[in-house]
């Protein structure tokens, strides 16, 4: 099921109708229509409890980080943006998920690079990743969760070409992508990516106005594919971007091949 344009009390509400037929929220996403602030959301068939809630700043996000850990539930997806002139950090919490999770902010490229490189050694995996402004420049968020299997891949590319080239690459290699940042960085479009290891099918399509996007959306779950991420960017021309996996969950531990790359430019 998937949900766009929608106000916070419609998304919450939507959030609860589909939660309350077994459905759990895979990705949110969130950005502006003429100034209006909107959400759109991923949920798949999965049976547990989850919390989607936003909080004023960081200090307040670390009290809620707590409290929730404290409740059992753990991050599974966070968006930074601002909203009349005030930093907002949107939470997944999920009750299901029972291992250890890491979360950094305010974190440099490289900082994060770093972060990444030793959090694995740890035996951590990074499952999701924020790019947000901060004072004229790029800060990122990442989410590490606990897990068997560290070995993943993490990119940055300064053009869409550079990207596909990594994908491609990556695929041959037995990766997997789960998670697509698209974001604007002094002026130029940047891509960043999270790839895990797998030999499932999956497809992507980039950058495509809505009713393109849905033609294709269609598609891909009649040839069984499950969508996994959806970036929505927030420009005037709110282009849609997804990344489909054979199967449900975002990112799984045991995935069930390469063919093909889509993109709604070409």
């Amino acid at each position: 099921q998937i949900a766009i344009d929608l106000m916070w009390d419609q998304f919450k509400k939507r959030h609860q109708e589909f939660q309350a037929k077994g459905y759990r929220l895979t990705d949110v996403e969130t950005y502006n229509i003429e100034n209006f602030r909107c959400y759109a959301g991923v949920w798949h068939e999965e049976s547990d409890s989850q919390l989607v809630e936003k909080a004023d700043g960081w200090d307040e996000f670390k009290a809620m980080w707590f409290q929730m850990k404290d409740q059992g539930y753990r991050l599974t997806d966070v968006e930074v943006y601002f909203e009349n002139d005030r930093r907002k950090i949107l939470g997944v919490w999920s009750s299901k998920e029972t291992y250890e999770v890491r979360f950094q902010v305010n974190l440099t490229w490289q900082q994060l690079v770093e972060a990444w490189k030793k959090l694995a050694k740890e035996g951590f995996l990074l499952i999701d990743l924020e790019p947000y402004a901060s004072r004229g420049t790029v800060r990122y968020v990442g989410i590490w969760k606990a897990g068997k299997d560290i070995k993943h891949r993490l990119w940055k590319a300064s053009s869409w070409g550079e990207f596909r080239s990594k994908w491609r690459e990556f695929g041959r290699a037995g990766y997997r992508l789960f998670d697509i940042e698209i974001f604007r960085e002094a002026g130029i479009k940047k891509y960043t990516g999270i790839w895990s290891p797998g030999e499932d099918n999956y497809r992507m399509w980039v950058e495509a106005p809505w009713e393109n996007f849905q033609v294709r959306k269609i598609q891909f779950e009649l040839e069984g594919l499950y969508m996994v991420d959806l970036e929505v960017e927030d420009d005037p021309h709110r282009r849609f971007s997804g990344v489909w996996r054979h199967g449900h969950s975002r990112l799984r531990e045991d995935p069930p091949s390469y063919k093909e790359l889509r993109t709604g430019g070409e």
